[in-house]
């Protein structure tokens, strides 16, 4: 038999219950908590095995480019796969109390997120 969620209510590998994220945002630094990504999966292209899609619930950690320590955009999954290129979902389609419902927020406007 297969789990997929732990007492506590997360995933395994997944930091917070509900697999919910922490998004963090760009120009201002502000902490979105508790917030659900409503993408079903991310696509990233990368220089060595093209496109690639990647369901949501493998994923650990999206960082987006930020020079000079992140130069490309990063894809890390749960089982510590890191992809490097471009995140191909524009805009990001989440979901937070705090933000009032669901709203598309620009890729753009996310350095990073955090499940």
């Amino acid at each position: 038999m297969r789990r997929t969620a732990t007492k506590r209510g997360r995933s395994r590998g997944h930091s917070f219950a509900g697999d919910t994220a922490i998004v963090i945002l760009r120009s201002t630094g502000q902490v979105l908590s508790g917030v659900t990504i409503l993408e079903k999966a991310f696509r990233i292209e990368t220089p060595d095995l093209g496109v690639l899609t990647v369901p949501t619930k493998k994923i650990k950690t999206i960082v987006y480019k930020n020079l000079p320590s992140y130069p490309t955009d990063m894809l890390r999954t749960l089982n510590s796969s890191e992809f490097n290129g471009v995140i191909l979902n524009d805009p990001v389609r989440m979901k937070s109390d705090d933000l009032g419902g669901a709203v598309p927020v620009p890729r753009a406007s996310v350095l990073s997120i955090i499940w």
